[in-house]
């Protein structure tokens, strides 16, 4: 979400049984050979990858192992853009769907129904004093909990606090319950993503060279680390490694999943709960991105979301040098772009490509139950948030 000699586990695990078939059976009968080639390649797309650590699933895509692909356009939604000034990212909650701004000193956390997009409160003030915010406020991860629900726990990242806000009793003005928060330990200063998995345990993801995702325990300040997915190499500074390994993750604690995606590798990562591989879903590409220019990397999965049902990837495939053009194309009749969705489902397969057309879209939300896609248009003039509908989200 390694480099080099392990970056590619699965295709070097065929590689090498295809050497041992060509060695131990070179006289073999035709139909012998034709019997193996075909369960070379039955295999070759999902292999089981074992090492000394641990085992895994490993699920190699291309373009042509998605079996659906359907093309949506945008909505312009007033009734919440007329309330917005410079939206950030956006969040799924229950029945609301909340806004984050950012350059506002207050009314940080804007909220809207769900139902009819009306607005129904703001919360969240910047400065320094308690229960304030700073300037930078980090993705919201995004947790489905035991009942299917979404908490929303937001990170100030110059504040290094994770705090966990209860939407109604902010709308109900009741914010006694506000501070349930934590100060991430020093080690982890610079996390770029971080949630509660329980009332002990924090994850956090980004900022460390020691781990694709951190676990802290909240008691004692404590932190362990999962290794990195892809292995990282050797020879790699840890400048390097910290900014390698950014990305995204998300929580379904009903199924006992995180899902993450680093995004300068094209992969998604499933794993249990306690941190051990279970899919890793690739596909593959020639170069590796530390033997690339930083401004020639390329970013692959920007962002995850989860449904009851599917894991989708926002998958850009450009570098920041090619974003840069994007941007400067985007109002002209040159500009050729469209955002790519992938769509998995919970086994790590392949289902269907959702593509936004003309349109760069980094981040999105989803609403399985009235099948609705949310993204906010960041290089448009008014950065208006956008709505998706279809059958097909779900």
């Amino acid at each position: 979400m390694i480099k080099g000699d392990v970056r590619f586990i699965g295709n070097i695990f065929m590689n090498i049984n295809q050497k041992i078939f060509v060695q131990n059976h070179i006289k073999c009968s035709i139909s012998d050979f034709c019997n193996l080639i075909i369960i070379i390649i039955l295999f070759s797309n999902c292999s089981k990858i074992e090492t000394d650590e641990t085992s895994y699933r490993e699920t190699i895509i291309s373009d042509n192992d998605f079996g659906e692909i359907v093309t949506l356009e945008a909505n312009e939604i007033d009734q919440i853009n007329t309330h917005l000034i410079h939206p950030r990212s956006i969040h799924l909650s229950d029945s609301m769907l909340v806004v984050v701004e950012r350059d506002v000193s207050d009314g940080i956390f804007k909220i809207f129904s769900l139902t009819d997009f009306s607005f129904l409160g703001s919360y969240g003030s910047r400065g320094e004093g308690p229960g304030e915010y700073s300037q930078i406020i980090s993705n919201i991860v995004q947790t489905r909990d035991s009942f299917g629900k979404s908490p929303f726990v937001v990170l100030d990242w110059v504040h290094k606090r994770l705090t966990n806000i209860s939407l109604e009793d902010i709308l109900s003005g009741n914010i006694q319950g506000f501070e349930d928060s934590y100060i991430l330990p020093p080690e982890l200063m610079l996390s770029q993503r971080a949630t509660f998995l329980n009332d002990t345990t924090v994850i956090s993801m980004g900022g460390s060279d020691k781990g694709i995702l951190a676990y802290v325990n909240t008691k004692t300040d404590s932190v362990s680390y999962i290794p990195f997915i892809p292995k990282i190499d050797e020879n790699l500074s840890s400048r390097d490694a910290t900014e390698l390994y950014r990305g995204e993750f998300v929580i379904d604690k009903q199924r006992g999943r995180i899902v993450a995606a680093t995004k300068w590798f094209p992969e998604m990562i499933i794993f249990d709960v306690e941190g051990e591989v279970q899919n890793v879903i690739r596909i593959p590409v020639q170069d590796h991105p530390a033997n690339k220019l930083e401004n020639q990397r390329t970013l692959f999965y920007k962002d995850l979301k989860i449904t009851d049902k599917y894991i989708y990837g926002v998958y850009l495939k450009a570098s920041q040098e090619e974003m840069g053009e994007i941007y400067n194309n985007y109002h002209s009749k040159d500009f050729s772009y469209s955002t790519e969705i992938h769509v998995f489902d919970w086994s790590g397969e392949p289902v269907r490509k959702i593509i936004l057309e003309d349109k760069f879209l980094p981040f999105i939300e989803i609403d399985s139950i009235n099948h609705q896609l949310f993204a906010i248009d960041v290089f448009s003039e008014d950065m208006s948030l956008l709505l998706f509908e279809s059958e097909v989200i779900q």
